[in-house]
């Protein structure tokens, strides 16, 4: 029981008091790192103060205004490296992650964006519950376009869109022909 006593007494003044002499002398402390943060904040300022008035008066750039300008071209500096490297990985992972999804480069599927740019020229656009094939067909009646030659471009891009198949050589210049054919058809 005495231990236990003893225990219990440590608890109380280590944990739950915290003796007031130690709490005193913390708070000192921050407070002493408060005022000697904000001396050394006033100071700076108005040593800036003091030497962008001699810059208005004298045309003299003094120690702290120069220290002044290159923090904050660093930090300008450092910001713009930043943005460039968060841009560029983005367009990275972007592309890398169209190519996983597509299997094929994104210039690679110009000829599925060229037919449907004609087709919204021509009043069709492409709905939230339209397929691509859909859209053609309603095409094919609508603007009498072949139906075979909308047809082959359409199954063209669901096979290396849903199907990730690498396509032959010269079918994807045949299909953007295709659909240059459709455009003069019109």
């Amino acid at each position: 029981m005495l231990v236990a006593g003893r225990i219990e007494r440590t608890w109380y003044n280590t944990v739950v008091m915290y003796d007031s002499t130690n709490r005193k002398a913390m708070w000192g402390w921050i407070a002493s790192k408060f005022r000697s943060l904000g001396d050394s904040i006033s100071s700076a300022a108005r040593a800036l103060w003091e030497g962008f008035i001699n810059l208005l008066i004298s045309g003299y750039i003094d120690e702290a205004l120069l220290r002044f300008v290159i923090v904050i071209g660093a930090v300008g500096l450092i910001l713009e490296i930043v943005i460039i490297f968060r841009i560029t990985r983005t367009h990275r992972r972007s592309k890398r992650m169209q190519q996983q999804l597509y299997g094929v480069s994104r210039r690679e599927l110009d000829f599925i964006r060229n037919l449907m740019a004609f087709l919204s020229r021509q009043g069709l656009e492409l709905g939230p519950t339209t397929t691509p094939m859909q859209l053609a067909r309603q095409a094919a009646t609508t603007l009498d376009l072949p139906a075979d030659a909308l047809a082959d471009v359409i199954a063209l891009y669901y096979r290396l869109r849903w199907g990730k198949m690498t396509p032959q050589p010269g079918e994807i210049q045949r299909a953007q022909q295709q659909v240059s054919r459709l455009e003069q058809m019109i």
